[in-house]
């Protein structure tokens, strides 16, 4: 029959083979696919919120274009 502290032992044994066997896992795995798919998606979205701010500074200047105007026509009328 087992004691305690022989279940104890064989229980940690089991999880330090476990955890060398994930670790070896891990080594094997190959990310270089992984970082091209991140790296092309962040070029995607830089480029994509560059042109939203060029969109959104572009309306900002139209904007402050045509109230300028207004108000050089206002005071031309005057």
């Amino acid at each position: 029959m087992f004691n305690f502290k022989s279940v104890l032992v064989l229980a940690m044994m089991s999880s330090l083979n476990l955890s060398t066997a994930q670790a070896n896992e891990i080594d094997q795995v190959d990310i270089s696919d992984l970082h091209a798919t991140i790296n092309a998606q962040l070029a995607d979205n830089l480029n994509q919120m560059q042109q939203e701010v060029v969109k959104d500074v572009n309306e900002v200047l139209v904007t402050e274009n045509d109230l300028q105007m207004k108000t050089v026509r206002t005071q031309v009328a005057d």
